[in-house]
């Protein structure tokens, strides 16, 4: 554990340095500390996103907390394996958002709004054509994959495998227009939904647990 530490910590000095001297942009301007705009237009960006970050977490947890109510403990080994099928899934994608995000940022740096357009709207069909390449065979042979890597399959996991892998398809759907987002700066209305339509996740929890009780 501390060989990649003092690794990771070696590569952030070496590239700060290189990037001190190499590029204008990465020297520390006092005045900028305290401009009292600046501080302003950072403070409204991070709220912005730790609201969809909340709303992410909610969404995440929201599923734990109705697994945990409703199937048990073979629920939660369900949940668990189908979270680790579904994320090894879509590893090529995130993969690819990482390749593409920095194309986008510097292309709506420059004012070359439209290349950075073109790449955004791009990225998405390329990400589910990949999600897609790699999970209808996943999902058709679901069971047998299964068999093979688990002795025993707990109750429900093929389910909840399909669903969470559809989840992260349609999640793919706004892949390069998120970055885009970011890069703009305008992010207020798009975190907001986010956050929204994840929190929901609550409102469904509490009408599942109404209807159960009845």
């Amino acid at each position: 554990e501390i060989m990649p530490s003092l690794v990771g910590s070696e590569m952030c000095i070496r590239d700060r340095y290189r990037a001190r001297h190499l590029y204008s942009e990465c020297h520390i301007k006092r005045e900028y500390l305290f401009e009292k705009r600046r501080i302003i237009e950072l403070t409204k960006f991070s709220f912005w996103n730790l609201l969809a970050d909340l709303g992410h977490l909610v969404r995440t947890q929201g599923i734990n907390i109705l697994t945990n109510l409703f199937f048990s403990t073979n629920g939660n080994a369900a949940l668990g394996i189908a979270n680790r099928v579904a994320s090894q899934s879509s590893s090529l994608t995130n993969s690819l958002s990482n390749a593409l995000s920095p194309a986008i940022i510097s292309y709506e740096g420059r004012s070359e709004t439209k290349k950075a357009l073109e790449i955004s709207l791009l990225s998405p069909k390329i990400g589910i054509i990949l999600m897609l390449y790699f999970s209808v065979p996943l999902i058709t042979e679901i069971d047998y994959i299964l068999k093979l890597w688990l002795n025993n399959v707990p109750k429900g996991t093929s389910v909840l495998c399909i669903s969470i892998i559809t989840m992260f398809i349609i999640e793919k759907t706004t892949l390069g227009l998120e970055i885009l987002l970011q890069a703009k700066g305008k992010i207020a209305k798009a975190q907001t939904t986010i956050a929204i339509s994840y929190s929901c996740l609550l409102y469904t929890s509490d009408a599942a647990d109404d209807r159960i009780s009845v």
